[in-house]
């Protein structure tokens, strides 16, 4: 693991691994590699991230044992701190008119354990997988890589409709950096991007000033 991973790991206070999870069962569906590289996709395509960087393990609703790392008030960042999963989640569907509740259904159940992600993203752009005991070879000016958290992925009875979480540390400009629910809907072949609903920032917008 380089240096500035350990770095943004330290200044952003987050728990070392627990002892590795075994138990734990890899993500195999098509379908959930498939929106993993649509959200890779658009943070590249829009300039926020250029190094993508991923962890190997999904955040989960448990608290106190964040199995990929990623720990914010004590979770592992898809809701917020004194949340339940059910309160957050009706924030999301708050957000997210369009959200089904077959879908929001499946995004429960998937995520109270942690699954493995396997290096086989189909995404289009370059992309290193990573935890904190080791990261695949860092290529040359790659010292400031953007850190992506995934979630599983849940889907409606169709298969048309998708939510994910997604944590993300930008490594030039934390500005960027924030946990959001982000909802895609399938066409034709490939996942688009319908709206987000955020969790939290690293650094909360300024108030406006006035004079």
């Amino acid at each position: 693991m380089t240096a500035r991973v350990l770095l943004i790991v330290s200044l952003l206070n987050v728990c070392t691994f627990a002892q590795q999870n075994n138990a734990a069962k890899p993500v195999s569906t098509a379908d959930e590699y498939a929106v993993y590289a649509a959200v890779l996709d658009f943070f590249v395509a829009k300039g926020i991230a250029q190094h993508p960087a991923v962890a190997n393990r999904t955040s989960t609703f448990e608290c106190g044992s964040p199995h990929n790392g990623m720990s914010m008030g004590g979770c592992n960042g898809l809701q917020g701190s004194g949340e339940t999963p059910q309160q957050r989640m009706e924030i999301v569907q708050r957000d997210l008119a369009e959200l089904e509740a077959s879908t929001v259904a499946d995004f429960e159940s998937k995520n109270g354990k942690t699954a493995w992600i396997d290096a086989k993203i189909p995404t289009k752009h370059k992309y290193l997988m990573f935890n904190l005991s080791q990261s695949d070879p860092i290529p040359p000016g790659w010292e400031h890589a953007d850190f992506f958290y995934f979630s599983r992925v849940a889907f409606n009875t169709t298969r048309k409709q998708a939510l994910v979480h997604v944590s993300f540390f930008s490594g030039t400009n934390a500005n960027n950096s924030g946990g959001k629910y982000v909802l895609f809907r399938k066409k034709s072949s490939h996942w688009e991007r319908q709206g987000s609903s955020a969790v939290w920032e690293l650094v909360p917008p300024q108030t406006a000033q006035t004079q």
